[in-house]
């Protein structure tokens, strides 16, 4: 006889009670488990973050615009936010800038790429992550 037969005539032969309470009892426990997994998840964000984002020092990230390709770069602070301006040698340079902010604590939340005199001019706005 094969064991999937067996196995469902002595599922069908249990009363059908103690097959729903089964049942019931699996699906917490599969619940269960999901949960416990997901709390384990190496992916898994952070709740809070320890230590507070460091304040931008615009040295830091003229000299880091300039390595990562962005030209005549100007950082300024307005408020609690950092402007920056400038033109790419490619329109990659922003994303690795981008990149970098991130990493610092910082996002763009708006920025424009225009071309103008055979170059790429860049204007952004970065604000800080919230913890």
């Amino acid at each position: 006889m094969n064991p999937l037969r067996r196995l469902k005539a002595g599922w069908r032969q249990r009363p059908a009670g103690e097959r729903y309470r089964l049942l019931a009892g699996s699906l917490v426990s599969l619940t269960m488990i999901a949960y416990l997994a997901m709390e384990q998840a190496p992916w898994r964000l952070a709740d809070r973050v320890d230590e507070p984002t460091p304040i931008a020092s615009p040295t830091a990230w003229t000299s880091a615009a300039e390595r990562l390709g962005i030209r005549e770069a100007r950082v300024e602070t307005a408020g609690a936010d950092l402007r920056l301006d400038g033109w790419l040698e490619t329109p990659e340079a922003f994303t690795a800038f981008a990149d970098w902010a991130v990493r610092q604590g910082w996002w763009a939340l708006e920025w424009s790429l225009i071309r103008q005199d055979e170059r790429l001019m860049l204007e952004a706005r970065f604000v800080r992550a919230a913890p």
